[in-house]
């Protein structure tokens, strides 16, 4: 499944871009992963508006039965902004948010002369072919 939407850059589209992901992962039938796809999608939608400069972002979300594949893209310049929240106090946790929240993460910066950044993150959805015979699927072990 592939899905693309332009949003944009402004605070109130991270909701819009919630209820587009919570669409997608609906539609593709992957709701069990949605608090994270949802976490990591906010926060990257997030970043775009903040801190780019970018009038417009785009999200595009792409899957198959193992894996979930959301990239977040805006015609701004990337600004290097992480410092350490425990030392500053402030919030910029986003992109330790979407480390956490998806098996890959990465990020392309726009710089001057080729402005656009980029944040492509990776689901893998666990399947039976993924598991070693005889344990069954994690649930299943936990169910007692």
């Amino acid at each position: 499944m592939n899905e693309r939407r332009v949003f944009p850059a402004d605070r109130r589209q991270v909701g819009e871009v919630r209820r587009f992901i919570a669409a997608c992962a609906e539609a593709a039938e992957m709701s069990d992963v949605l608090p994270d796809l949802l976490i990591a999608a906010s926060e990257a939608a997030a970043n775009a508006i903040l801190h780019s400069g970018t009038r417009e972002f785009r999200v595009i979300w792409r899957s198959t039965e193992d894996l979930v594949e959301i990239t977040v893209e805006d015609d701004g310049m990337f600004v290097d902004r992480v410092p350490l929240p425990e030392i500053d106090g402030i919030a910029h946790r986003g992109i330790s948010l979407m480390a956490a929240a998806m098996d890959e993460l990465s990020l392309v910066e726009g710089r001057i002369g080729r402005p656009g950044t980029r944040v492509k993150m990776v689901r893998v959805l666990p399947t039976a072919e993924l598991i070693p015979p005889g344990l069954g699927r994690p649930s299943s072990r936990l169910a007692g």
